[in-house]
């Protein structure tokens, strides 16, 4: 019985707090880092920006391919 109570306690500080969708996105970032790589290779903003967009892309691709394949 304490368990479920403090399971309930914790979903509801998790709300409150919004700490789901910081491990959302601290879970993305670490995906991307992890698949696409740790550091930009181009020199310019311009050029760092598309191939931001582009990795981003392609994850969203391969996480959508995933979630069919299941």
């Amino acid at each position: 019985m304490n368990q479920i109570i403090e399971t309930k306690v914790h979903h509801v500080e998790c709300k409150k707090n919004k700490y789901g969708r910081r491990e959302i996105v601290e879970n993305t970032i670490y995906r991307y880092k992890s698949i696409i790589d740790t550091k930009l290779k181009s020199r310019k903003w311009d050029n760092q920006d598309a191939e931001t967009l582009l990795g981003c892309h392609l994850l969203n691709i391969m996480t959508n391919w995933a979630c069919l394949n299941l």
